[in-house]
């Protein structure tokens, strides 16, 4: 067993495909680790917006915009 596992080291190929293997198990898990963090930062940023948007319609003297306030005036 001992030589079988050897001559995994002496063969250029083998190393090759092992050391590939390596490199592309380490930037997937690179790559699973940055989408984790940006699906974290826009699960954080979509709760402060809901959070947001609940207590703005809690507050009493928040100005209402009507029709008029969101259309722009239309000159002659």
């Amino acid at each position: 067993m001992l030589q079988g596992f050897l001559w995994l080291f002496d063969d250029p190929i083998a190393d090759t495909l092992l050391a590939s293997t390596f490199v592309l198990a380490a930037l997937q898990f690179r790559k699973l680790r940055l989408m984790q963090r940006q699906t974290d930062a826009v699960a954080s940023e979509a709760y402060e917006l809901k959070v947001l948007v609940r207590t703005m319609a809690y507050v009493p003297y928040a100005p209402r915009m009507g029709r008029a306030e969101t259309e722009p005036a239309l000159s002659s």
